[in-house]
């Protein structure tokens, strides 16, 4: 812990001198460690760091999305990571190839520029930032402008740390000092493949500041297309395949893509589990035209194939909690469980997609044949889990395989992935609450002989001794 709080210190120096307030970073206290130079002259450019928080010890991936947006004129010329273990690593520096946020463009690749290719970087390890090589690019931001960065190990185990971020700072700079803010951004797997979000990437922007006159401004890009061959550390040296173009600096990336083009996203829910049995059911509002493509879910098993079936209904699933009837079945596949605390991928390609409109609700029913599932223990049913400007996810129950007994309320462990196919919005009821639900859950379709009730914690008053016959495998905690 020492060296890790050594080690941030260090980076939070900043080694420039500028007028104004101290920024506060929104976890709370100051930032402003800067040191006063004497004056360098209009041109001459000062230094300075930028550092985020490096206590990602559990969660990691291959790469990290974020951006930055400037309060001074600056041109970014280096990074520092935070790898989990020592050892010899080859890192991808990408830019958005225009100004703006990366938020729609996670997985299109055409619009980002690899701007660095470094190979056997020597990392330092967990709490020590692993600077990497100078004089590869630099990156001009003017005042006011926002730049996409997206940094990547090129490997497919969990070197690059980072850490969990928060819905609600997401439009909010996660660190920030007098020239420079850092946004939370998301979590990508290679190649720029699925992610998760929102996470806030461990490292260092090291930038300087220079005279918004200053040619650097008007110097083209680096090329689009990478070098047909690895490059080596310092790969801008490399004459480009094609004549560059020259950068946008006046222009932002729009809010969504044109009709007709689909802007990627995923909404997701808890991970905390506490609870499971084989599925659960759950409500989703539209407040977009969206396409729900696929699906990842928690499960305790891990390295074993468990067989998953997902339903859907229009409305609400009140009072049909336990039977098939009016259920569409769009996935009947096997899937490869990822354990504890992990996702776990329903591919996209055997599953039916599902198109809602702005204002539309729709049920959902996830379950495994096994009791296997995790989910949390709910609050109220119909309470809202998650929300985002696309689509909304509510409280609902737990379930037997299946269509069998319902537990209430439950909160769904999973994410969805989907597509906004145009920019429409939310018609009028595409907010606020659902239906009220029914005061008592439907019965089961075998009901016992005697009444059996099962209470926030998941247990029956009527006999908590038969847990792990009637569930198969509960581990003691499950319903």
């Amino acid at each position: 812990i020492q060296l890790g709080l050594e080690n941030f210190a260090r980076y939070r120096e900043t080694k420039i001198a500028l007028t104004g307030p101290s920024a506060t970073p929104a976890g709370g206290g100051k930032q402003n460690n800067a040191v006063t130079p004497p004056n360098p002259g209009p041109l001459k450019a000062l230094l300075g760091r930028l550092a985020t928080f490096f206590n990602g010890s559990v969660q990691g991936g291959p790469g990290n999305m974020f951006n930055v947006k400037a309060k001074q004129d600056l041109v970014v010329e280096n990074f520092a990571v935070h790898a989990a273990s020592r050892g010899k690593f080859d890192i991808s520096v990408y830019m958005l190839n225009q100004l703006g946020s990366f938020r729609g463009f996670e997985r299109v690749r055409e619009k980002w520029k690899r701007i660095g290719y470094f190979t056997n970087v020597q990392a330092q390890g967990a709490g020590r930032p692993t600077e990497l090589p100078k004089g590869a690019f630099e990156v001009p931001v003017k005042r006011g402008q926002m730049q996409a960065f997206y940094i990547e190990f090129s490997t497919t185990t969990n070197f690059n740390r980072y850490s969990q971020g928060s819905q609600a700072s997401r439009n909010t700079p996660m660190f920030q000092n007098e020239a420079l803010e850092l946004f939370e951004g998301v979590a990508n797997q290679p190649s720029f493949g699925p992610f998760y979000d929102p996470r806030g990437w461990n490292g260092v922007v090291i930038y300087k500041l220079v005279n918004g006159n200053s040619p650097i401004f008007n110097r083209p890009p680096p090329p689009t297309n990478p070098p047909t061959k690895p490059p080596t550390r310092r790969p801008l040296t490399s004459p480009p395949t094609k004549p560059p173009t020259p950068r946008p600096l006046a222009t932002r990336a729009p809010t969504l893509r044109p009709l007709g083009q689909a802007l990627h996203g995923l909404l997701s829910t808890l991970r905390n589990g506490g609870n499971g049995q084989a599925g659960n059911m759950f409500n989703v509002r539209a407040k977009m035209n969206v396409m729900i493509t696929s699906y990842d879910i928690h499960t305790t098993s891990k390295d074993e194939d468990e067989a998953v079936e997902i339903y859907v209904r229009p409305g609400v699933f009140y009072g049909h909690e336990n039977s098939e009837n009016g259920w569409k079945k769009i996935c009947d596949t096997k899937v490869r469980a990822q354990g504890t605390g992990e996702w776990t991928h329903v591919p996209q390609n055997t599953v039916t997609p599902i198109e809602m409109k702005p204002g539309e609700v729709w049920s959902f029913y996830v379950t495994l044949h096994s009791s296997r599932i995790r989910y949390s223990n709910g609050n109220r049913l119909g309470g809202i889990v998650s929300d985002t400007p696309q689509l909304t996810v509510f409280e609902g129950v737990g379930k037997s395989y299946k269509f069998g007994r319902t537990f209430s309320p439950r909160i769904w462990n999973g994410r969805m992935f989907f597509k906004v196919l145009n920019n429409a919005t939310g018609r009028s009821g595409a907010s606020g609450a659902l239906p009220a639900p029914p005061s008592t859950m439907a019965p089961t379709k075998n009901p016992t002989s005697a009444a059996s009730t099962f209470n926030k914690q998941g247990r029956s008053s009527r006999n908590q001794n038969k847990c792990q016959s009637l569930l198969g495998r509960c581990g003691g905690r499950g319903d």
